[in-house]
């Protein structure tokens, strides 16, 4: 566990040996140590804590029904070790073999992705009279390098009646993938309250964002018609077979 977080009163385990609501750093380390794709926070309330705990809790369960963690070399929660892995990559961590990472180009210090996105969806919260969001971080690595860091957001308190919980994608530089998440939770965070940002920066991600998602989409498409193609071909490849057979 980061000794940064020694500075708080009170440590959140969501993903360890025993997830709970600890009081020491010392405690709280012993359930994330050996532990694969360990996640945890310091809080200074212990009442925030507790919220942002069930919040996080209940956004797992939803997860884990819905489309389960990253596939990894080693499962989520494993304590043993991978014969496959070198020495040195079992004592860093365990290795995932596949992350949606942000790209190279969104990384320039000039693009949006870091420029204060936590700072505006906190001030929407605080506008919207909701709770502050809390950033849970998770790290992974990948057999060519590490770590990766990525950020699960939670708005406690089920202010909407919805599960306020998103994830960004992961990066190298922690800082982006902080603002990263807190973009995706801010876009949800507006939806519901119908509020708008008029922010160069911001307008420039979303634009960026949505331009991305309809390039998904039409992949998505291309991919769905290909495999059509492929299994007609592949139908008639064999009825060409069966007649040349007989």
């Amino acid at each position: 566990m980061d000794l940064g977080l020694k500075r708080f009163f009170f440590f959140v385990v969501t993903k360890g040996h025993c997830p709970g609501v600890y009081t020491s750093w010392e405690e709280a380390n012993e359930q994330v140590t050996n532990f694969s794709f360990p996640e945890y926070q310091g809080f200074n309330s212990y009442e925030h804590a507790c919220m942002c705990f069930k919040a996080r809790m209940c956004s797992l369960s939803w997860e884990k029904a819905s489309c389960g963690e990253f596939v990894g070399a080693i499962g989520e929660g494993a304590s043993g070790h991978n014969d496959n892995l070198s020495n040195e990559r079992s004592r860093r961590g365990a290795v995932v073999s596949w992350l949606p990472v942000i790209p190279e180009e969104e990384l320039n210090l000039d693009f949006a992705v870091v420029a204060n996105m936590e700072d505006w969806l906190v001030k929407v919260c605080h506008d919207a009279q909701i709770p502050s969001p809390c950033f849970f971080k998770q790290e992974r690595f990948t057999r060519e390098k590490g770590p990766f860091y990525g950020f699960t957001v939670v708005v406690p308190g089920n202010p909407f009646e919805v599960e306020l919980s998103a994830r960004g994608r992961f990066s190298l530089v922690e800082k982006a993938a902080r603002e990263d998440a807190a973009f995706e939770m801010l876009g949800r965070v507006l939806d519901l309250t119908g509020k708008e940002i008029r922010d160069y920066s911001y307008s420039k991600l979303k634009l960026v964002n949505d331009s991305n998602n309809a390039l998904r989409a039409k992949v998505s498409q291309l991919e769905e018609a290909y495999e059509k193609l492929r299994g007609r071909y592949d139908a008639l490849k064999h009825e060409n077979v069966e007649g040349n057979a007989i």
